[in-house]
């Protein structure tokens, strides 16, 4: 199954990272507009046909309280 960590931060471009089979993360897709990224995982599952694992990263995954 096909793994993609998404990285949204408001103050930078979204991207789009594969997980290979490795564990090695490759960035596939960058935007500055998050309605792109949205538009970007229709086609990417509409190309695999398989389920795809997101996992969406944001600025809260990185601050400890």
């Amino acid at each position: 199954m096909p793994k993609l960590i998404i990285n949204m931060d408001p103050v930078s471009p979204a991207t789009v990272y594969e997980i290979t089979n490795n564990n090695e993360s490759n960035k596939i897709f960058q935007a500055n507009q998050p309605v792109n990224i949205i538009k970007f995982l229709a086609n990417y599952m509409k190309d695999t046909n398989k389920s795809i694992e997101v996992l969406f990263v944001g600025p809260d995954d990185y601050i400890n309280p």
